[in-house]
């Protein structure tokens, strides 16, 4: 049982468990799984060793945020060594309030002009480029207001991942 009762005595979450609740979000995943979005979501700029994987899951397992599921997706075609993942209805309002928190963040940089648009990157290469030209905080930066506009639900039906994500509107 959780001792922490609000989401936000939560917060801040390290990187891997932010990536790990994102990655969660919307499905049950494996291990495996959990890495390979995370490698997707974040444009293989953060990937997950097993050792942090496994470590993050046991202590996110302890405070409730996410549990291991009951059923298998397909018992069938999978490994039946797997366990399965799903992110709490506490985990989901966790994240959630994460994503506010960075949002508040980019918000405050892009008033201090710390970002070079409000528009994500369209192609990979783009990501590159602006890392190279303006470094890590950045390029960091402009990924959570991404992230941000996908859990906050203020994108348009142009979202298409994981290639990347495309947002014709930001946020004000």
């Amino acid at each position: 049982m959780r001792d922490i009762d609000t989401p936000e005595r939560m917060l801040p979450l390290t990187p891997a468990v932010f990536h790990i609740l994102l990655a969660l979000s919307d499905r049950e995943l494996h291990g495996y799984g959990i890495m390979q979005e995370v490698v997707k979501h974040t444009e293989g700029a953060m990937q997950l060793g097993p050792g942090t994987l496994y470590g993050c899951l046991k202590r996110m397992l302890a405070s409730s945020l996410v549990e291991e599921a009951d059923e298998r997706p397909d018992p069938g075609l999978d490994d039946e060594r797997r366990r399965y993942y799903r992110a709490t209805n506490f985990g989901q309002r966790v994240v959630r309030a994460e994503a506010n928190r960075l949002a508040a963040a980019v918000r405050a940089a892009r008033r201090k002009k710390m970002l070079l648009s409000a528009q994500p990157f369209r192609r990979r290469n783009d990501a590159a480029k602006t890392f190279e030209r303006y470094g890590p905080y950045t390029q960091c930066l402009a990924f959570i207001s991404r992230i941000a506009l996908l859990l906050s639900g203020r994108f348009s039906q142009s979202l298409r991942p994981p290639d990347g994500l495309t947002v014709s509107r930001s946020i004000p």
